[in-house]
């Protein structure tokens, strides 16, 4: 049998199985040397064991009698923390880091003492505690509103389980003029449907910088030629009131610019009333401007250099003329010319019929002189000549020409009336 300090018992031998208690040094030691060797005259061998009993019967009498234990004297078998039993757990040391900091401060008046061990739950527990607090600094350096962050910075909706994207660079200074006066967090959020609209108003914006810093386009005088103004809002024709504004007709432009030597401008526009007209003689008395860009000559050149009206006027292969040009040279429709055709071809002795006919309508039209039809045509002053007199004599046979006379345009100005009167007559020869 073991032998044992029995303190209670005052035995040397304790018959009691019993877990046994070191006694290594400390206030329970030295009241135990004190007792026995004052009691007993015994003297405690190195190593002196005593039992459980006597051991918790001691600490108890320290305690009753306000002995308190000093810090460095604790017991190297409990867990620092909690003071449990490491006997039949796992334990873990304490190095030094945020966790030692945190069980310091929890223990706290007490110490930890040199080579202090705590069990695994106490280990975790501070473990868990350092991530806490690590998390709650982090959240106060970031944004300060948390909610602000499930939010869309702009359209202020919600970003749960939506895509989101981080406004910075020049879609954060779109969104910040977009909320001002709101101020925009540091760490904003925008939904995809505005991070998307933020974009597209930034390439709108560098768009319109781009054409406004565009350097003016070279220009240059020309002393022979001029041009309309560059604009769509009225009639290119100087003081005209009328409200329509079509499309100048590409012809219409070739014929004013080769008569009158005037450029009209691709965005011009012109009335009903000026659409019609063949003679532009009056636009002399307008001042127009011989300024000319590098667009406005490159777009004249390629309007001069298209095909002229011979080719476009061939009256034997009528498909290939324009139905707005042909009506503005000879004033019917095709369909009216060939119905004209049908009543006086047996009259006609002449083999271009159609071309006696178109010079002749032509002739009636513009009021032009025999030596400019001519030219026109490619034929002889004399071929002009009598084309006309065969196809005149065919309508007054056929009594055509009573009731198709197209009116000859020579003043600058068409009045409504007489607008109206030859509209009148191109009815009448439609409808025959």
């Amino acid at each position: 049998m073991q032998m044992f300090l029995n303190y209670g018992l005052r035995q040397y031998y304790c018959r009691k199985k019993q877990n046994s208690h070191n006694l290594i040094f400390g206030n329970v030691c030295r009241y135990v040397t004190y007792n026995i060797t004052l009691v007993e005259s015994v003297k405690i061998p190195e190593g002196g064991l005593i039992c459980f009993a006597c051991w918790v019967h001691t600490r108890r009498t320290i305690q009753q009698q306000g002995i308190i234990a000093a810090p460095a004297v604790m017991n190297m078998n409990a867990c620092v923390w909690c003071r449990r039993s490491l006997a039949q757990t796992r334990s873990h040391s304490i190095p030094e880091g945020p966790e030692r900091t945190i069980i310091t401060q929890t223990i706290y008046p007490r110490e930890i003492p040199p080579g202090g061990l705590v069990c695994y739950a106490c280990w975790v527990a501070a473990r868990r505690n350092v991530e806490h607090a690590t998390r709650v600094e982090d959240n106060r350096q970031g944004p300060s509103n948390l909610h602000q962050d499930s939010m869309c910075a702009w359209c202020r909706m919600s970003l749960h389980r939506r895509r989101t994207h981080v406004a910075s660079g020049p879609v954060r200074d779109e969104v910040a003029a977009r909320i001002y006066p709101n101020e925009l967090p540091e760490h904003a959020l925008l939904c995809s449907n505005c991070w998307t609209r933020a974009h597209e108003n930034i390439e709108m914006e560098q768009e319109v910088v781009q054409f406004d810093i565009q350097p003016p386009s070279a220009s240059i005088t020309l002393d022979g030629f001029t041009h309309t103004t560059q604009t769509s809002t009225h009639c290119f024709v100087p003081a005209c009131n009328n409200v329509e504004r079509n499309r100048v007709p590409e012809y219409l432009r070739r014929i004013i610019l080769k008569s009158e030597k005037i450029f009209v401008t691709e965005n011009a526009r012109v009335c009903n009333e000026h659409k019609c007209l063949y003679n532009w003689e009056f636009l002399d008395q307008h001042q127009f401007s011989n300024t000319f860009t590098k667009n406005e000559i490159e777009s004249m050149l390629k309007l001069s250099i298209q095909d002229n009206e011979i080719n476009q006027l061939d009256f034997n292969n009528m498909s290939s003329i324009d139905e707005g040009l042909f009506k503005f040279w000879t004033g019917i429709t095709k369909d009216n010319f060939i119905n004209i055709l049908n009543v006086i071809s047996p009259a006609l002795t002449c083999k271009n019929q159609k071309i006696a006919l178109g010079i002749y309508l032509v002739k009636a039209r513009t009021g032009d002189s025999h030596e400019r039809i001519a030219s026109l045509f490619h034929l002889t002053k004399s071929s002009i000549t009598r084309l006309l007199r065969v196809a005149k004599e065919a309508l007054l046979r056929e009594k055509v020409i009573e009731s198709f006379l197209p009116e000859r345009q020579v003043e600058p100005q068409v009045s409504q009336a007489s607008q109206q009167s030859k509209n009148h007559r191109l009815t009448k020869i439609e409808k025959s």
